[in-house]
């Protein structure tokens, strides 16, 4: 009888391997040795260096009795700052793990081997004990991952199309990566006092930190690509707007390019990384039909309407196809219904599902009612 498979980390060698089975699916517009330079690049910024990135396969011992082991199946898991507001403890700082690049070779496939990887995962995250939750963003629709107790969440965008020849609005200031820790500081007192609010609410609610280490992460993903593609990286990170009463608006984004042809912008997207609103009174819950008839005609609304133009102009310099924005609030559908009237939600059912699982048992009373704030894209991994 052979050995049971195992969860372990992989060596050099073996994520080397990870990497070749699975960069058919991942590696875009990129050539398989920009792929490899990508990942090496990725793993070596600071939200994934000294453990920040750890690898896992599930593997097996080989037959021989030599020692040599077949990986069957790959994930990693990313750790990233979190946030949790609970009625009896106020807000307290934690981790949370984003798990990430799960892949089964095809000769793997059809045996359980993915099952067995997620759940002992699952258990060793749990048994840890220094995370209270973590995430991940399935590409195989919600049954498979809610099994093992990832709970699928608000899963939803809307999109713009890039607008060309146009000027940047009046008012807008274009944000530049000099800005971005600062702005990055300030979100995170943004999402503090937010979560305090729930929390005398009774409510329990929990938060990734879109912090300088976790935007720069995604900015070093996009800046890699486009220097492949364009021989330069873009200097423009987002935008900012002051509301006649002097609220602060402001998003960061970052592009993303499936197509090598840049003549060709199909599955190229622009993604809203994250807008912070500094205003105590915005309330960033998943749009209504109620609430955009509220906002539709507020400062913050139109704030959000001139930064998606702004946007949409900077888009359509990169060869994106449209211009994403995550789980939009009530003024943000309405802002993106004012520049296009046909805007709407799109509710995803199969891609880019946005799951939470908790680690921490003393949560776990909360489980049904727990709100996932800022679920936003620069918490994807």
């Amino acid at each position: 009888m052979s050995a049971a498979p195992f969860l372990t980390h992989p060596t050099p060698e073996e994520s080397h391997e990870s990497l070749v089975h699975n960069e058919s699916e991942w590696r875009g517009p990129l050539s398989t040795e920009s792929y490899m330079r990508r990942e090496a690049q990725l793993a070596d910024q600071a939200l994934t260096r000294n453990g920040g990135l750890q690898g896992w396969i599930l593997a097996q011992p080989a037959s021989s009795g030599d020692g040599s082991r077949e990986q069957l199946c790959a994930c990693e898991t990313l750790r990233k700052r979190a946030l949790v507001a609970t009625p009896t403890a106020g807000v307290t700082e934690s981790l949370c793990y984003g798990v990430a690049s799960v892949y089964c070779p095809a000769k793997n496939r059809g045996k359980g081997y993915p099952t067995r990887m997620i759940a002992e995962l699952a258990g060793h995250l749990d048994r840890e004990g220094k995370a209270a939750f973590s995430v991940l963003y399935s590409d195989i629709g919600k049954k498979f991952y809610h099994k093992h107790g990832w709970r699928p969440f608000e899963s939803s965008h809307v999109a713009l199309r890039p607008v060309e020849g146009q000027h940047v609005p009046e008012g807008v200031r274009l944000l530049k990566t000099e800005d971005v820790e600062g702005l990055c500081a300030r979100d995170e007192g943004i999402i503090r006092r937010r979560l305090e609010r729930l929390a005398e609410q009774g409510k329990t609610a929990v938060a990734i930190v879109p912090d300088i280490d976790t935007i720069r992460w995604q900015q070093a993903r996009e800046s890699f690509v486009c220097n492949e593609l364009y021989g330069k990286t873009p200097d423009i990170q987002g935008a900012l707007v002051k509301t006649p009463s002097g609220i602060d608006v402001w998003c960061l984004w970052t592009r993303w390019w499936y197509n090598a042809d840049l003549s060709n912008t199909k599955g190229n997207s622009m993604h809203i990384l994250r807008l912070a609103v500094d205003d105590q009174d915005y309330d960033d819950s998943a749009a209504t039909t109620q609430g955009v008839e509220h906002a539709s005609k507020s400062e913050i609304t139109q704030a959000i309407a001139t930064l998606l133009q702004a946007a949409r102009i900077d888009a359509s310099k990169w060869s994106m196809a449209d211009v994403q924005i995550w789980n939009p609030s009530s003024a943000t559908l309405a802002a993106a219904q004012t520049l296009d009237s046909n805007a709407q939600v799109i509710h995803r059912d199969k891609d880019s599902i946005a799951s939470l699982r908790l680690c921490d048992p003393k949560l776990s009373e909360a489980a049904d009612s727990l709100i996932w704030t800022c679920n936003e894209k620069y918490a994807w991994c």
